[in-house]
């Protein structure tokens, strides 16, 4: 599915190697979910329809680069942002780690209240770019 409808760009679903995603996980100082980390092995970084989720790129690391942002606007250390959209950023919550899984949440800086959105990444990858496809389906239509 993300290849098919994939947005071309450089340093977009180039797999990562293990290496990448334990230098990732030492600079925010947390352990990425196993359903990111086969993200990041298997795509490293892209999106589909408008929809850029953050991953690690040949060059950037734009999940690191993105959340140390957040966190000097009040992003408490357990989040990790893969996808910014403007007023809000969607975030693994590491604190809430169960069976290699965690939870992603909606957080705003205007409202720093988590919100639980989905129960994992798989679902929220696969919800997200689903939904990115069905609208380019539409405007082809």
């Amino acid at each position: 599915m993300m290849r098919d409808y994939a947005v071309k760009g450089e340093g977009y679903f180039d797999p990562m190697p293990e290496s990448k995603l334990k230098e990732a996980e030492a600079l925010l100082e947390v352990d990425f979910p196993n359903s990111y980390k086969w993200y990041i092995q298997n795509y490293g970084h892209g999106g589909v329809g408008g929809v850029e989720i953050l991953g690690i790129a040949q060059i950037a690391m734009p999940v690191v680069e993105e959340t140390v942002h957040y966190r000097q606007h009040g992003l408490p250390p357990q989040y990790v942002v893969v996808e910014d959209c403007g007023e809000y950023v969607y975030c693994l919550d590491t604190s809430r780690m169960e069976n290699g899984e965690c939870p992603i949440i909606n957080w705003a800086i205007w409202e720093p209240i988590p919100i639980d959105e989905f129960d994992d990444f798989y679902s929220f990858l696969a919800d997200h770019f689903q939904e990115a496809i069905d609208n380019l389906d539409d405007d082809e239509l």
